[in-house]
């Protein structure tokens, strides 16, 4: 005996029983496909952030530097009138900038080899401040 694939006529409970089965497929193929799309998109947030990963890494070798948050500090220069910012691990200035009005106002006094601010009204010394 031979056995071949023909077409064969469904009844209607067999074509309720196929449809059945073909929106579960398009249901399952949907679901899958939606799983796709998010999966790239996780992928692709996870390549992004490994490409800046590389590339940060990449100029820190490569120039044998990178930016890190360094503690610094403003110092007076009265003679210029200006603030100065300085790196507290190397010392180098980082910046400078004209003083403020309020900067420029609060008159510096050497009392016993400290600086401290003149109050209002005064002008001949007083106890040093910090």
């Amino acid at each position: 005996m031979e056995y071949r694939i023909l077409p064969c006529h469904l009844h209607d409970g067999e074509v309720a029983k196929k449809a059945d089965e073909l929106a579960a497929a398009i249901a399952e193929r949907a679901k899958i496909d939606a799983d796709r799309k998010n999966s790239v998109e996780d992928f692709k947030e996870k390549l992004k952030g490994f490409d800046g990963k590389i590339s940060s890494l990449a100029h820190a070798v490569r120039h044998h530097r990178e930016d890190r948050s360094v503690p610094c500090k403003w110092e007076r220069d009265d003679g210029r009138l200006s603030m100065i910012l300085v790196r507290t691990d190397t010392f180098e200035i980082v910046d400078t900038r004209p003083m403020r009005e309020d900067e420029k106002q609060a008159t510096l006094f050497e009392v016993g080899g400290q600086r401290r601010k003149a109050t209002a009204g005064e002008g001949d010394g007083g106890a040093p401040t910090s």
